[in-house]
């Protein structure tokens, strides 16, 4: 029988259980050395460069958006070279305006919130009552106060005579009644 050995792990090699092993400081030192000598070379040359000036000429002329100089607005209104002269009473007359308006609205939204609020506790109010008045009998309405008699000229009538009233009747007291006799049930009678 032929016995097959395991191949032997080799030195530079690290087992598969094993974590890799994360860059050292070094590694970062060197890195961080390189980035910051690119960085201070391409420095040197664009200041190099621009301090020299650049003899060249641009490949287009820049423009501006349009309508957006002034020399576009006079042309665009047709006055040539003149000056652009504005309202500015105007224009501080309108933004007073819309701020009284905006002022006017929240006031409104605060006045509808404030009513809104008081609807609310009136209805838990009349709620809170209505569910006391179901324990309670409901308070008798106060009578309307009399109308004023109309001022006439003529004097007023006499009152009638007072007549003696009659005396309600006493209540009678009501007779004595005797108690009925308890039924006797016996074993032989059928119970309904």
């Amino acid at each position: 029988m032929v016995a097959v050995q395991p191949p032997r792990p080799r030195a530079n090699r690290r087992a598969p259980d094993q974590p890799a092993q994360p860059w050292g400081w070094p590694i970062w030192l060197a890195l961080g050395l390189l980035f910051g000598l690119g960085y201070g070379v391409t420095f040197r040359l664009l200041n190099l460069e621009l301090m020299g000036g650049w003899g060249g000429t641009p490949g287009f002329r820049s423009q501006g958006f349009p309508g957006t100089s002034l020399e576009e607005l006079r042309r665009s209104k047709g006055r040539g070279s003149g000056d652009v002269r504005a309202d500015l009473e105007a224009l501080a007359l309108k933004r007073r305006q819309e701020e009284q308006r905006q002022q006017q609205a929240k006031r409104k939204q605060q006045l509808e919130a404030q009513a809104q609020q008081a609807a609310e506790r009136r209805q838990r109010a009349e709620e809170q009552r209505r569910l006391d008045g179901l324990d309670r009998p409901a308070p008798e309405p106060t009578p309307a106060p009399e109308p004023e008699p109309p001022a006439f000229s003529t004097p007023p009538l006499p009152e009638p005579p007072a007549e003696p009233r009659p005396s309600p009747p006493q209540p009678q007291p009501m007779p004595e009644l005797e108690p009925a006799p308890a039924p006797v049930i016996t074993p032989d009678t059928p119970q309904p």
